[in-house]
């Protein structure tokens, strides 16, 4: 499963590389980046997306409007959305969850914390496509 394709939304090109770096050290290989959600998008309609992990708030287009328009693409039904944002309400995270979102974290965030929540998600993803 490391080799999964894993998108990172930010708009901070400092958080992009902590993830890249967090992810590279766990031994994840086909690690992709967007500046933000329109970016994103595009890569979207081109790849197979495994893993998105997403900020909420960015120019252009926010982390919500990403996940509102991967609930309305079909190819992309299988994707595990991951929220990661300065946003810590608890309505942010029902809203996110609503708009399709898989799990969310808070920054600022351990590489643990991050770790944990991918491993997390792709343990009852893998479940779910053994079960289909």
């Amino acid at each position: 499963m490391k080799d999964i394709f894993i998108l990172i939304v930010d708009d901070q090109v400092s958080i992009r590389q902590m993830i890249t770096g967090i992810l590279r050290r766990e031994g994840y290989t086909n690690l992709h980046h967007a500046e933000n959600g329109k970016l994103a998008t595009q890569v979207l309609q081109k790849e197979k997306v495994n893993l998105i992990i997403l900020d909420w708030d960015m120019p252009v287009m926010t982390g919500v409007e990403v996940l509102e328009w991967i609930e309305g693409n079909e190819q992309n039904v299988d994707m595990i959305k991951l929220m990661l944002t300065a946003r810590a309400t608890k309505e942010n995270v029902l809203e996110a969850m609503g708009f399709g979102a898989n799990n969310y974290i808070v920054k600022p965030f351990s590489p643990n914390t991050l770790l944990n929540k991918i491993e997390i998600l792709l343990k009852d993803f893998s479940q779910e496509i053994e079960s289909q």
